[in-house]
Protein backbone atom coordinates (compact mmCIF):
# COMPACT_ATOMS: atom_id res chain seq x y z
CA UNK A 1 0.00 0.00 0.00
CA UNK A 2 2.99 2.33 -0.37
CA UNK A 3 1.82 5.30 -2.47
CA UNK A 4 2.92 5.59 -6.10
CA UNK A 5 4.32 9.11 -6.40
CA UNK A 6 5.65 11.43 -9.09
CA UNK A 7 5.84 15.10 -10.01
CA UNK A 8 4.19 16.53 -13.12
CA UNK A 9 4.51 20.26 -13.70
CA UNK A 10 1.23 22.16 -13.44
CA UNK A 11 -0.85 18.96 -13.62
CA UNK A 12 -4.64 19.05 -13.23
CA UNK A 13 -6.84 16.36 -11.69
CA UNK A 14 -9.39 16.86 -14.44
CA UNK A 15 -10.84 13.49 -15.41
CA UNK A 16 -8.74 11.33 -13.08
CA UNK A 17 -10.06 8.66 -10.70
CA UNK A 18 -10.97 10.12 -7.30
CA UNK A 19 -11.93 8.33 -4.11
CA UNK A 20 -15.52 9.40 -4.75
CA UNK A 21 -15.63 7.45 -8.07
CA UNK A 22 -13.39 4.45 -7.44
CA UNK A 23 -15.30 2.23 -9.86
CA UNK A 24 -13.93 4.32 -12.74
CA UNK A 25 -10.60 2.48 -12.50
CA UNK A 26 -12.15 -0.11 -14.85
CA UNK A 27 -13.25 2.45 -17.45
CA UNK A 28 -11.83 2.12 -20.94
CA UNK A 29 -10.87 5.80 -20.97
CA UNK A 30 -9.22 5.86 -17.50
CA UNK A 31 -6.20 8.13 -17.42
CA UNK A 32 -4.19 6.05 -14.97
CA UNK A 33 -3.74 2.34 -14.49
CA UNK A 34 -2.12 0.04 -11.97
CA UNK A 35 -1.87 -3.32 -13.72
CA UNK A 36 -1.16 -6.52 -11.81
CA UNK A 37 1.05 -8.44 -14.22
CA UNK A 38 0.70 -11.77 -12.40
CA UNK A 39 -3.08 -11.61 -11.93
CA UNK A 40 -3.65 -9.84 -15.26
CA UNK A 41 -6.09 -7.36 -13.77
CA UNK A 42 -6.42 -3.69 -12.93
CA UNK A 43 -5.83 -2.58 -9.35
CA UNK A 44 -8.41 -0.17 -7.86
CA UNK A 45 -6.87 3.16 -6.90
CA UNK A 46 -7.44 6.89 -6.81
CA UNK A 47 -5.33 9.88 -7.75
CA UNK A 48 -4.71 13.01 -5.72
CA UNK A 49 -2.34 15.95 -5.36
CA UNK A 50 -0.49 16.72 -2.15
CA UNK A 51 -2.51 19.63 -0.76
CA UNK A 52 -0.66 20.04 2.54
CA UNK A 53 1.05 23.23 1.39
CA UNK A 54 0.49 26.29 -0.80
CA UNK A 55 3.10 25.82 -3.54
CA UNK A 56 1.18 24.75 -6.66
CA UNK A 57 4.41 24.13 -8.55
CA UNK A 58 5.73 21.52 -6.11
CA UNK A 59 2.76 19.26 -5.52
CA UNK A 60 3.35 15.52 -5.65
CA UNK A 61 0.92 13.53 -7.78
CA UNK A 62 -0.08 10.43 -5.81
CA UNK A 63 -1.75 7.18 -6.87
CA UNK A 64 -3.15 5.30 -3.88
CA UNK A 65 -4.28 1.67 -4.06
CA UNK A 66 -7.50 1.19 -2.12
CA UNK A 67 -6.87 -2.43 -1.22
CA UNK A 68 -3.53 -4.17 -0.74
CA UNK A 69 -1.69 -5.30 -3.86
CA UNK A 70 -0.93 -9.02 -3.77
CA UNK A 71 2.34 -10.00 -2.09
CA UNK A 72 5.24 -10.48 -4.52
CA UNK A 73 3.35 -9.42 -7.63
CA UNK A 74 4.81 -7.25 -10.36
CA UNK A 75 2.85 -4.09 -11.13
CA UNK A 76 2.97 -1.80 -14.16
CA UNK A 77 1.95 1.87 -13.86
CA UNK A 78 0.66 3.72 -16.89
CA UNK A 79 -0.56 7.29 -17.51
CA UNK A 80 -2.19 8.96 -20.47
CA UNK A 81 -4.32 12.00 -21.22
CA UNK A 82 -3.20 14.03 -18.21
CA UNK A 83 -3.67 17.76 -18.78
CA UNK A 84 -2.31 20.88 -17.14
CA UNK A 85 -4.39 23.51 -15.38
CA UNK A 86 -5.03 25.20 -18.74
CA UNK A 87 -6.48 21.99 -20.16
CA UNK A 88 -3.51 21.32 -22.46
CA UNK A 89 -2.33 17.71 -22.65
CA UNK A 90 1.02 17.22 -20.96
CA UNK A 91 3.86 16.05 -23.16
CA UNK A 92 5.94 13.05 -22.16
CA UNK A 93 9.51 13.73 -21.10
CA UNK A 94 12.19 13.38 -23.78
CA UNK A 95 13.69 10.34 -22.05
CA UNK A 96 10.38 8.49 -21.80
CA UNK A 97 9.60 9.36 -25.40
CA UNK A 98 12.84 7.60 -26.36
CA UNK A 99 11.86 4.45 -24.47
CA UNK A 100 8.33 4.57 -25.85
CA UNK A 101 9.28 5.34 -29.45
CA UNK A 102 12.45 3.22 -29.69
CA UNK A 103 14.77 6.19 -30.17
CA UNK A 104 17.64 7.66 -28.17
CA UNK A 105 17.65 11.34 -28.94
CA UNK A 106 18.19 12.15 -25.27
CA UNK A 107 21.23 9.89 -25.10
CA UNK A 108 19.95 8.48 -21.78
CA UNK A 109 18.35 5.20 -22.84
CA UNK A 110 19.80 2.21 -20.97
CA UNK A 111 19.74 -1.14 -22.72
CA UNK A 112 18.66 -3.16 -19.70
CA UNK A 113 15.84 -0.81 -18.90
CA UNK A 114 14.72 -0.73 -22.54
CA UNK A 115 14.48 -4.54 -22.45
CA UNK A 116 12.11 -4.34 -19.44
CA UNK A 117 9.96 -1.81 -21.28
CA UNK A 118 9.83 -3.96 -24.40
CA UNK A 119 9.28 -7.32 -22.68
CA UNK A 120 7.00 -6.30 -19.80
CA UNK A 121 5.83 -2.71 -19.48
CA UNK A 122 4.57 -1.90 -22.97
CA UNK A 123 3.10 -5.36 -23.81
CA UNK A 124 1.29 -5.53 -20.47
CA UNK A 125 -0.19 -2.07 -20.88
CA UNK A 126 -1.29 -2.91 -24.43
CA UNK A 127 -3.05 -5.97 -23.03
CA UNK A 128 -4.72 -3.77 -20.40
CA UNK A 129 -6.04 -1.35 -23.01
CA UNK A 130 -3.37 1.34 -22.71
CA UNK A 131 -1.76 1.61 -26.19
CA UNK A 132 1.93 2.42 -26.19
CA UNK A 133 1.56 5.54 -28.34
CA UNK A 134 -0.86 7.11 -25.83
CA UNK A 135 1.46 6.85 -22.84
CA UNK A 136 2.86 9.90 -21.09
CA UNK A 137 4.75 7.82 -18.54
CA UNK A 138 5.02 4.19 -17.48
CA UNK A 139 7.15 2.04 -15.20
CA UNK A 140 7.03 -1.13 -13.14
CA UNK A 141 7.74 -2.28 -9.59
CA UNK A 142 7.50 -5.45 -7.51
CA UNK A 143 5.57 -5.73 -4.24
CA UNK A 144 7.34 -6.99 -1.12
CA UNK A 145 6.86 -10.56 0.07
CA UNK A 146 4.70 -11.44 3.06
CA UNK A 147 7.60 -13.24 4.72
CA UNK A 148 9.85 -10.22 4.22
CA UNK A 149 7.31 -7.90 5.82
CA UNK A 150 5.93 -10.01 8.67
CA UNK A 151 8.66 -12.59 9.24
CA UNK A 152 10.70 -10.64 11.80
CA UNK A 153 7.72 -10.09 14.08
CA UNK A 154 6.62 -13.72 13.82
CA UNK A 155 10.13 -14.93 14.70
CA UNK A 156 10.28 -12.62 17.73
CA UNK A 157 6.83 -13.81 18.80
CA UNK A 158 7.89 -17.44 18.69
CA UNK A 159 11.15 -16.76 20.50
CA UNK A 160 9.40 -14.74 23.22
CA UNK A 161 6.74 -17.41 23.74
CA UNK A 162 9.48 -20.03 24.10
CA UNK A 163 11.27 -17.90 26.69
CA UNK A 164 8.01 -17.37 28.56
CA UNK A 165 7.43 -21.14 28.66
CA UNK A 166 11.01 -21.57 29.93
CA UNK A 167 10.28 -19.29 32.87
CA UNK A 168 12.23 -16.25 31.68
CA UNK A 169 9.37 -13.81 32.33
CA UNK A 170 8.12 -12.53 35.67
CA UNK A 171 5.98 -9.85 37.30
CA UNK A 172 5.78 -7.75 40.44
CA UNK A 173 2.70 -5.94 41.75
CA UNK A 174 3.83 -2.64 43.20
CA UNK A 175 0.50 -1.07 44.18
CA UNK A 176 -3.08 -2.16 44.71
CA UNK A 177 -5.79 0.48 45.02
CA UNK A 178 -8.99 -0.88 46.54
CA UNK A 179 -12.32 0.56 45.42
CA UNK A 180 -11.03 3.82 43.83
CA UNK A 181 -14.66 4.83 43.19
CA UNK A 182 -14.21 8.48 44.16
CA UNK A 183 -12.09 9.05 41.07
CA UNK A 184 -13.01 6.10 38.87
CA UNK A 185 -16.53 4.88 39.41
CA UNK A 186 -17.12 1.24 38.53
CA UNK A 187 -13.67 -0.06 39.54
CA UNK A 188 -13.27 -2.51 42.43
CA UNK A 189 -9.48 -2.84 42.19
CA UNK A 190 -6.70 -1.06 40.34
CA UNK A 191 -3.50 -3.12 40.16
CA UNK A 192 -0.20 -1.53 39.14
CA UNK A 193 3.06 -3.33 38.57
CA UNK A 194 6.00 -4.26 36.41
CA UNK A 195 6.82 -7.23 34.22
CA UNK A 196 10.15 -8.59 33.02
CA UNK A 197 9.95 -9.56 29.35
CA UNK A 198 12.34 -10.30 26.44
CA UNK A 199 13.52 -7.48 24.23
CA UNK A 200 14.97 -7.49 20.72
CA UNK A 201 16.14 -3.92 20.21
CA UNK A 202 19.70 -2.65 20.39
CA UNK A 203 18.80 -0.87 23.60
CA UNK A 204 15.65 -1.13 25.75
CA UNK A 205 15.14 2.64 25.74
CA UNK A 206 13.18 4.72 23.18
CA UNK A 207 14.85 5.45 19.86
CA UNK A 208 16.28 1.98 19.31
CA UNK A 209 16.33 -0.17 16.20
CA UNK A 210 15.95 -3.93 16.21
CA UNK A 211 19.13 -5.78 17.09
CA UNK A 212 20.35 -7.91 14.17
CA UNK A 213 22.80 -10.74 13.71
CA UNK A 214 25.34 -10.90 10.88
CA UNK A 215 22.63 -12.09 8.49
CA UNK A 216 20.38 -9.16 9.32
CA UNK A 217 17.99 -11.35 11.29
CA UNK A 218 16.46 -10.00 14.53
CA UNK A 219 18.03 -11.36 17.68
CA UNK A 220 17.25 -11.66 21.36
CA UNK A 221 19.23 -9.20 23.49
CA UNK A 222 18.02 -9.63 27.05
CA UNK A 223 15.19 -8.86 29.45
CA UNK A 224 13.65 -5.51 30.23
CA UNK A 225 11.10 -4.22 32.69
CA UNK A 226 7.79 -2.76 31.52
CA UNK A 227 4.87 -1.22 33.39
CA UNK A 228 1.37 -2.63 33.39
CA UNK A 229 -2.01 -1.79 34.88
CA UNK A 230 -4.99 -4.03 35.50
CA UNK A 231 -8.53 -2.95 36.30
CA UNK A 232 -11.03 -5.25 37.99
CA UNK A 233 -14.54 -3.84 37.46
CA UNK A 234 -17.16 -4.06 40.20
CA UNK A 235 -19.28 -6.47 38.15
CA UNK A 236 -16.35 -8.87 37.96
CA UNK A 237 -15.32 -8.60 41.60
CA UNK A 238 -18.81 -9.18 42.99
CA UNK A 239 -19.61 -12.16 40.76
CA UNK A 240 -18.81 -15.76 41.65
CA UNK A 241 -17.23 -16.63 38.28
CA UNK A 242 -13.93 -15.96 36.59
CA UNK A 243 -13.93 -13.56 33.64
CA UNK A 244 -12.04 -12.94 30.38
CA UNK A 245 -9.13 -10.55 30.02
CA UNK A 246 -9.86 -7.52 27.88
CA UNK A 247 -6.53 -6.19 26.64
CA UNK A 248 -6.81 -2.52 25.78
CA UNK A 249 -4.73 -0.62 23.22
CA UNK A 250 -4.14 3.08 23.98
CA UNK A 251 -4.03 6.01 21.55
CA UNK A 252 -1.21 7.91 19.86
CA UNK A 253 1.62 8.83 22.26
CA UNK A 254 -0.54 7.71 25.18
CA UNK A 255 0.12 5.16 27.90
CA UNK A 256 -1.26 2.13 29.70
CA UNK A 257 -3.22 4.29 32.16
CA UNK A 258 -5.84 4.90 29.45
CA UNK A 259 -7.47 1.76 30.87
CA UNK A 260 -8.87 4.22 33.42
CA UNK A 261 -10.90 6.04 30.74
CA UNK A 262 -14.60 6.12 31.53
CA UNK A 263 -15.62 4.45 28.27
CA UNK A 264 -13.21 1.56 28.89
CA UNK A 265 -14.53 1.05 32.42
CA UNK A 266 -18.12 1.14 31.15
CA UNK A 267 -17.37 -1.55 28.55
CA UNK A 268 -15.47 -3.68 31.08
CA UNK A 269 -18.38 -3.58 33.55
CA UNK A 270 -20.98 -4.29 30.88
CA UNK A 271 -19.01 -7.15 29.33
CA UNK A 272 -17.55 -8.44 32.58
CA UNK A 273 -13.79 -8.50 31.96
CA UNK A 274 -10.52 -7.74 33.71
CA UNK A 275 -8.78 -4.97 31.76
CA UNK A 276 -5.05 -5.19 31.02
CA UNK A 277 -3.00 -2.28 29.69
CA UNK A 278 0.64 -1.78 28.65
CA UNK A 279 2.39 0.94 26.66
CA UNK A 280 2.69 0.67 22.88
CA UNK A 281 6.48 1.01 22.82
CA UNK A 282 7.31 2.84 19.60
CA UNK A 283 4.51 5.42 19.76
CA UNK A 284 3.73 5.83 23.45
CA UNK A 285 4.30 8.91 25.62
CA UNK A 286 7.86 7.77 26.38
CA UNK A 287 8.69 7.88 22.65
CA UNK A 288 7.69 11.48 21.97
CA UNK A 289 11.15 13.01 22.42
CA UNK A 290 13.00 10.35 20.42
CA UNK A 291 10.52 10.50 17.53
CA UNK A 292 10.67 14.31 17.41
CA UNK A 293 14.46 14.26 17.56
CA UNK A 294 14.64 11.67 14.78
CA UNK A 295 12.47 13.80 12.47
CA UNK A 296 14.65 16.85 13.09
CA UNK A 297 18.09 15.27 13.15
CA UNK A 298 18.13 11.73 11.71
CA UNK A 299 15.20 11.02 9.46
CA UNK A 300 17.23 8.18 7.95
CA UNK A 301 16.60 6.44 11.29
CA UNK A 302 12.83 6.50 10.84
CA UNK A 303 12.87 2.72 11.25
CA UNK A 304 13.05 3.29 15.03
CA UNK A 305 9.27 3.83 14.90
CA UNK A 306 8.14 0.57 13.23
CA UNK A 307 10.94 -1.52 14.72
CA UNK A 308 10.43 -0.39 18.30
CA UNK A 309 6.69 -0.78 17.69
CA UNK A 310 7.30 -4.45 16.91
CA UNK A 311 9.03 -4.68 20.28
CA UNK A 312 5.90 -3.08 21.76
CA UNK A 313 3.76 -5.86 20.28
CA UNK A 314 6.02 -8.45 21.90
CA UNK A 315 5.67 -6.67 25.24
CA UNK A 316 1.88 -6.66 24.95
CA UNK A 317 1.90 -10.36 24.08
CA UNK A 318 4.11 -11.17 27.07
CA UNK A 319 1.89 -9.11 29.38
CA UNK A 320 -1.14 -11.12 28.28
CA UNK A 321 0.65 -14.44 28.73
CA UNK A 322 1.99 -13.46 32.17
CA UNK A 323 -1.50 -12.43 33.24
CA UNK A 324 -3.05 -15.66 31.94
CA UNK A 325 -0.38 -18.00 33.31
CA UNK A 326 0.82 -16.33 36.52
CA UNK A 327 -1.15 -13.31 37.73
CA UNK A 328 -4.29 -15.43 37.51
CA UNK A 329 -3.25 -17.10 40.78
CA UNK A 330 -2.00 -13.98 42.55
CA UNK A 331 -3.78 -13.38 45.90
CA UNK A 332 -4.74 -9.88 44.73
CA UNK A 333 -6.84 -11.49 41.97
CA UNK A 334 -8.67 -13.95 44.22
CA UNK A 335 -12.21 -12.71 44.83
CA UNK A 336 -14.35 -13.09 47.97
CA UNK A 337 -15.97 -16.06 46.21
CA UNK A 338 -12.60 -17.84 46.21
CA UNK A 339 -12.35 -17.78 42.41
CA UNK A 340 -9.74 -15.88 40.43
CA UNK A 341 -11.03 -12.80 38.68
CA UNK A 342 -9.33 -14.09 35.51
CA UNK A 343 -10.48 -16.89 33.27
CA UNK A 344 -7.23 -17.73 31.49
CA UNK A 345 -8.97 -19.55 28.68
CA UNK A 346 -10.50 -16.42 27.16
CA UNK A 347 -9.05 -13.09 26.06
CA UNK A 348 -10.36 -10.34 23.78
CA UNK A 349 -8.82 -7.17 22.40
CA UNK A 350 -10.24 -3.64 22.28
CA UNK A 351 -8.30 -0.64 20.97
CA UNK A 352 -9.13 2.91 19.97
CA UNK A 353 -7.33 5.18 17.50
CA UNK A 354 -3.65 4.18 17.55
CA UNK A 355 -4.75 1.25 19.70
CA UNK A 356 -6.99 0.10 16.84
CA UNK A 357 -4.31 0.73 14.20
CA UNK A 358 -1.64 -1.16 16.14
CA UNK A 359 -4.32 -3.64 17.14
CA UNK A 360 -4.26 -5.14 13.63
CA UNK A 361 -0.61 -6.33 13.53
CA UNK A 362 -0.71 -7.16 17.23
CA UNK A 363 -3.82 -9.34 17.13
CA UNK A 364 -2.90 -10.80 13.73
CA UNK A 365 0.23 -12.37 15.25
CA UNK A 366 -1.34 -13.22 18.63
CA UNK A 367 -2.80 -16.75 18.87
CA UNK A 368 -4.86 -15.88 21.98
CA UNK A 369 -7.54 -13.72 20.35
CA UNK A 370 -10.64 -14.74 18.45
CA UNK A 371 -12.65 -11.50 18.87
CA UNK A 372 -11.24 -8.05 18.27
CA UNK A 373 -12.88 -4.60 18.42
CA UNK A 374 -11.20 -1.71 16.58
CA UNK A 375 -12.51 1.74 17.48
CA UNK A 376 -11.94 4.58 14.95
CA UNK A 377 -9.32 2.51 13.07
CA UNK A 378 -7.50 3.02 9.81
CA UNK A 379 -4.60 2.33 7.48
CA UNK A 380 -2.26 3.34 5.84
CA UNK A 381 -0.12 5.91 7.71
CA UNK A 382 1.00 7.67 4.53
CA UNK A 383 -2.69 8.20 3.69
CA UNK A 384 -3.85 8.97 7.24
CA UNK A 385 -1.21 11.44 8.42
CA UNK A 386 -1.87 14.27 5.93
CA UNK A 387 -5.57 13.96 6.78
CA UNK A 388 -5.06 14.04 10.55
CA UNK A 389 -5.03 16.97 12.96
CA UNK A 390 -2.66 14.90 15.13
CA UNK A 391 0.06 15.15 12.50
CA UNK A 392 0.15 18.94 12.33
CA UNK A 393 3.16 19.53 14.60
CA UNK A 394 5.24 16.76 13.00
CA UNK A 395 4.36 18.01 9.53
CA UNK A 396 5.52 21.48 10.57
CA UNK A 397 8.89 20.01 11.53
CA UNK A 398 9.21 18.36 8.12
CA UNK A 399 8.23 21.57 6.31
CA UNK A 400 10.93 23.51 8.11
CA UNK A 401 13.55 20.87 7.38
CA UNK A 402 12.61 20.40 3.71
CA UNK A 403 11.44 23.70 2.21
CA UNK A 404 10.89 21.91 -1.11
CA UNK A 405 7.52 20.35 -0.40
CA UNK A 406 8.17 17.55 -2.87
CA UNK A 407 10.82 16.28 -0.49
CA UNK A 408 8.35 16.27 2.40
CA UNK A 409 5.89 14.25 0.30
CA UNK A 410 8.67 11.87 -0.71
CA UNK A 411 9.69 11.18 2.89
CA UNK A 412 6.13 10.39 3.88
CA UNK A 413 5.78 7.99 0.97
CA UNK A 414 9.16 6.33 1.47
CA UNK A 415 8.47 5.79 5.17
CA UNK A 416 5.46 3.62 4.32
CA UNK A 417 7.55 0.73 3.04
CA UNK A 418 9.26 0.55 6.44
CA UNK A 419 6.03 1.11 8.33
CA UNK A 420 4.33 -1.88 6.66
CA UNK A 421 6.11 -4.19 9.12
CA UNK A 422 4.30 -2.63 12.09
CA UNK A 423 0.95 -1.30 10.86
CA UNK A 424 -2.22 -2.73 9.28
CA UNK A 425 -0.97 -2.45 5.68
CA UNK A 426 1.30 -5.44 6.28
CA UNK A 427 -1.19 -7.55 8.23
CA UNK A 428 -4.72 -6.97 6.90
CA UNK A 429 -4.93 -10.28 5.09
CA UNK A 430 -3.52 -12.08 8.15
CA UNK A 431 -6.59 -11.25 10.23
CA UNK A 432 -8.76 -13.83 8.45
CA UNK A 433 -7.93 -14.37 4.76
CA UNK A 434 -4.42 -15.79 5.24
CA UNK A 435 -3.56 -16.08 8.95
CA UNK A 436 0.04 -16.01 10.11
CA UNK A 437 1.63 -19.29 11.29
CA UNK A 438 0.10 -20.74 14.46
CA UNK A 439 -2.82 -18.31 14.50
CA UNK A 440 -6.48 -18.64 13.55
CA UNK A 441 -8.87 -16.27 11.74
CA UNK A 442 -10.22 -13.37 13.82
CA UNK A 443 -13.73 -12.01 14.12
CA UNK A 444 -13.41 -8.23 14.01
CA UNK A 445 -15.85 -5.39 14.69
CA UNK A 446 -14.84 -1.95 13.43
CA UNK A 447 -16.55 1.24 14.61
CA UNK A 448 -15.78 4.54 12.86
CA UNK A 449 -17.21 8.04 12.48
CA UNK A 450 -17.73 10.07 9.31
CA UNK A 451 -15.76 13.30 9.51
CA UNK A 452 -13.17 11.97 11.97
CA UNK A 453 -10.44 14.62 12.03
CA UNK A 454 -7.78 12.30 13.44
CA UNK A 455 -8.21 8.95 11.65
CA UNK A 456 -9.92 9.42 8.29
CA UNK A 457 -12.59 6.92 7.27
CA UNK A 458 -10.82 6.30 3.93
CA UNK A 459 -8.30 4.41 6.02
CA UNK A 460 -11.03 2.33 7.66
CA UNK A 461 -12.43 1.42 4.24
CA UNK A 462 -9.02 0.31 2.95
CA UNK A 463 -8.53 -1.71 6.13
CA UNK A 464 -11.90 -3.42 5.75
CA UNK A 465 -11.27 -4.32 2.10
CA UNK A 466 -7.87 -5.72 2.99
CA UNK A 467 -9.36 -7.90 5.73
CA UNK A 468 -12.16 -9.18 3.50
CA UNK A 469 -14.93 -7.60 5.57
CA UNK A 470 -18.17 -5.79 4.85
CA UNK A 471 -20.54 -3.10 6.11
CA UNK A 472 -22.89 -3.99 8.94
CA UNK A 473 -26.60 -4.13 8.14
CA UNK A 474 -28.28 -0.77 7.36
CA UNK A 475 -25.05 1.14 6.69
CA UNK A 476 -24.96 4.90 6.96
CA UNK A 477 -23.71 5.16 3.37
CA UNK A 478 -22.58 2.84 0.56
CA UNK A 479 -18.83 2.32 0.26
CA UNK A 480 -17.25 1.11 -2.95
CA UNK A 481 -16.05 -2.49 -2.84
CA UNK A 482 -17.79 -3.34 0.44
CA UNK A 483 -20.89 -5.53 0.58
CA UNK A 484 -23.61 -5.24 3.21
CA UNK A 485 -23.64 -8.00 5.83
CA UNK A 486 -26.77 -9.58 7.23
CA UNK A 487 -27.81 -8.59 10.74
CA UNK A 488 -26.25 -10.99 13.21
CA UNK A 489 -23.36 -11.92 10.92
CA UNK A 490 -20.01 -13.07 12.23
CA UNK A 491 -16.66 -12.35 10.61
CA UNK A 492 -15.44 -8.82 9.96
CA UNK A 493 -17.73 -5.79 9.76
CA UNK A 494 -17.82 -1.99 10.03
CA UNK A 495 -20.37 0.40 11.48
CA UNK A 496 -20.01 4.12 10.69
CA UNK A 497 -21.63 6.85 12.80
CA UNK A 498 -22.84 10.01 11.09
CA UNK A 499 -22.69 13.26 13.12
CA UNK A 500 -23.46 15.54 10.19
CA UNK A 501 -19.79 16.30 9.57
CA UNK A 502 -18.30 16.74 6.11
CA UNK A 503 -15.10 15.15 4.82
CA UNK A 504 -12.83 17.13 2.48
CA UNK A 505 -12.09 15.61 -0.90
CA UNK A 506 -8.44 16.68 -0.58
CA UNK A 507 -5.82 15.12 1.70
CA UNK A 508 -6.33 17.60 4.52
CA UNK A 509 -8.03 17.13 7.92
CA UNK A 510 -11.80 17.59 8.23
CA UNK A 511 -12.95 20.68 10.10
CA UNK A 512 -14.51 20.03 13.50
CA UNK A 513 -17.87 21.56 12.72
CA UNK A 514 -19.79 22.76 15.78
CA UNK A 515 -16.76 21.58 17.81
CA UNK A 516 -17.92 17.96 17.64
CA UNK A 517 -14.99 15.60 18.08
CA UNK A 518 -16.10 12.60 16.01
CA UNK A 519 -12.95 10.70 16.95
CA UNK A 520 -13.93 10.77 20.60
CA UNK A 521 -17.68 10.54 20.16
CA UNK A 522 -17.95 7.06 18.65
CA UNK A 523 -16.50 5.22 21.67
CA UNK A 524 -18.78 7.17 24.02
CA UNK A 525 -21.97 6.21 22.15
CA UNK A 526 -24.05 4.01 24.42
CA UNK A 527 -25.33 2.11 21.39
CA UNK A 528 -21.75 1.57 20.17
CA UNK A 529 -20.86 0.12 23.56
CA UNK A 530 -23.91 -2.15 23.47
CA UNK A 531 -22.92 -3.31 20.02
CA UNK A 532 -19.34 -4.13 20.94
CA UNK A 533 -20.27 -5.85 24.22
CA UNK A 534 -22.75 -8.09 22.40
CA UNK A 535 -20.07 -8.86 19.80
CA UNK A 536 -17.50 -9.75 22.46
CA UNK A 537 -20.03 -12.01 24.18
CA UNK A 538 -21.37 -13.81 21.11
CA UNK A 539 -19.29 -12.99 18.03
CA UNK A 540 -22.44 -11.60 16.39
CA UNK A 541 -22.54 -8.18 14.73
CA UNK A 542 -25.91 -6.46 14.97
CA UNK A 543 -27.23 -3.07 13.90
CA UNK A 544 -28.06 -1.75 17.35
CA UNK A 545 -29.05 1.58 15.80
CA UNK A 546 -32.04 -0.15 14.14
CA UNK A 547 -31.19 1.68 10.96
CA UNK A 548 -28.31 3.92 9.85
CA UNK A 549 -26.28 5.13 12.84
CA UNK A 550 -27.06 8.85 12.75
CA UNK A 551 -26.31 10.59 16.04
CA UNK A 552 -26.86 13.99 17.59
CA UNK A 553 -24.88 12.99 20.67
CA UNK A 554 -21.39 14.26 19.90
CA UNK A 555 -18.49 14.82 22.24
CA UNK A 556 -17.93 18.57 22.27
CA UNK A 557 -14.50 20.12 22.57
CA UNK A 558 -13.35 23.71 22.87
Amino acid sequence: LTPIMLHVDNVSLDGVIGHQNLGDYLNGDAKTILWDVDAEERIPHFVELDMKHEDDERRALILRPVRPITWGHQVVVGMRGLVDRDGIEIEASSVFQDYRDGTNQSGQVQTGRQQVFESVVFPQLEQAGFPRDDLQLAWDFTVASKQGTTGKLVWMRDDALMRHENGETSYEITEVIEDPADEHEGIAKQIIGTMTVPYYTEDPSPGSLLARDTDGHPMYVGSREIEFMMIIPETVWTSSDSHPILQYGHGLLGSHDEVLNEDVIDVANAYGAVVLGTDWSGLCSKDLNSVSSMIVNEIDRFAIVPERSQQGFIEALMALKIAQDHIVADPNLIKPSGESAIDSSEAVFYGNSMGAIFGVPYTAMNPSFERVVLGVPGSTFSLLLPRSLNFGSFYGLLQNLYPDQLETAFWLGAMQTLWDSAEPSGYMDSMALDPLPDTSPKNVLLQAGIGDAQVHTLGAHILLRGMGGGLLANPTRPVWGLDELEDGASGIGLTEWDYGMTEPVENIPPIREQNIDVHRSVRDEYIAQQQLVHFLETGEMFDFCEGPCVSEFGFYTE
